[in-house]
């Protein structure tokens, strides 16, 4: 196999597993947040699936170039079940392969 071809499946596999990384975060995020929805407001159980950890720039950067201004911005909730939707993520691109 060529170096360009390993290179290309390479890049191919990484964009797989940040896919699958994300889309089990997502998953766990929503699921967390229906499993909050039907337990009791201010229960253990509740908080164990609704609270979460908040990563990334809580305020947008901006830039302004007097022509263009750019705003940046990421962040995101991190709660248990979206931890193990990363973690099935991982798990999952390692079965496949």
């Amino acid at each position: 196999m060529s170096k360009d071809k390993s290179r290309s499946l390479g890049k191919k596999k990484v964009i797989y597993l940040l896919l699958l990384i994300m889309l089990g975060g997502f998953i766990g995020s929503v699921f967390g947040e229906i499993m909050g929805f039907y337990t009791r407001e201010g229960g253990i159980l509740h908080n164990f699936f609704t609270k979460g950890l908040y990563v990334g720039l809580m305020e947008p950067l901006e830039l302004d170039l007097r022509v263009l201004k750019f705003t940046f911005g990421f962040s995101m909730k991190l709660n248990f079940l979206s931890i193990f939707g990363f973690l099935f993520g991982i798990f999952l691109y390692k079965v496949t392969l």
